[in-house]
């Protein structure tokens, strides 16, 4: 997680109330993990964000909005 790196995966929208998990490779150490946090939440304070280590994606859950992702 070196700046620079390309990124790949799916663009997400995230919004206030929102919660995000965030999935880290296990190769993150514990000082990127908090310096990303503290400037995730410092840009988004109204979005619950959580971290776990060693497996690579983001996902984004919307509690109380059915239908936006297609179901119900």
């Amino acid at each position: 997680m070196g700046e620079g790196e390309p990124i790949a995966g799916e663009a997400r929208v995230i919004r206030p109330g929102d919660n995000v998990l965030i999935r880290l490779p296990s190769s993150t150490t514990a000082e990127q993990a908090d310096q990303m946090l503290q400037e995730l939440r410092a840009r988004m304070p109204d979005v619950m964000f959580c971290v776990i280590a060693g497996v690579d994606g983001i996902d984004v859950y919307r509690p109380g909005s059915p239908g936006e992702d297609g179901s119900g």
